[in-house]
């Protein structure tokens, strides 16, 4: 099935609805890019002038199945290299600072 992820892990930068003090000055810029592959995930930030601000990569096990001959990928393996990703990108750049996220996946790979 596919899997759904909740857009909420920054949830609490906002209180009633406004960006918290420490984050207000910040000037969100920056593109977070989702990188889903076969073997690994890599979030890449780039800043407005397509420098690469922040590249991080998450290996996850590429295929596996209980049928011989079939290739399988587990969607929770992509959620928690996601996560993981983007997470230590997150340590180079704030997360007030971005402003868009653009996710390519493998052929047939639903997000």
């Amino acid at each position: 099935g596919m899997l759904i992820i909740q857009a909420q892990p920054y949830a609490e930068l906002w209180i009633n609805g406004e960006l918290k003090e420490e984050y207000a000055g910040m000037k969100p810029d920056l593109l977070l890019a989702i990188d889903n592959g076969t073997q690994s995930l890599k979030a890449l930030v780039f800043d407005t002038a397509g420098i690469m601000r922040a590249r991080r990569q998450v290996v996850f096990e590429p295929y596996r199945s209980d049928h011989p001959g079939w290739a399988e990928q587990d969607p929770e393996d992509w959620y928690r290299a996601a996560c993981g990703a983007i997470g230590l990108c997150l340590e180079t750049v704030q997360p007030g600072q971005i402003a868009a996220l653009s996710i390519f996946a493998t052929d047939g790979a639903r997000w």
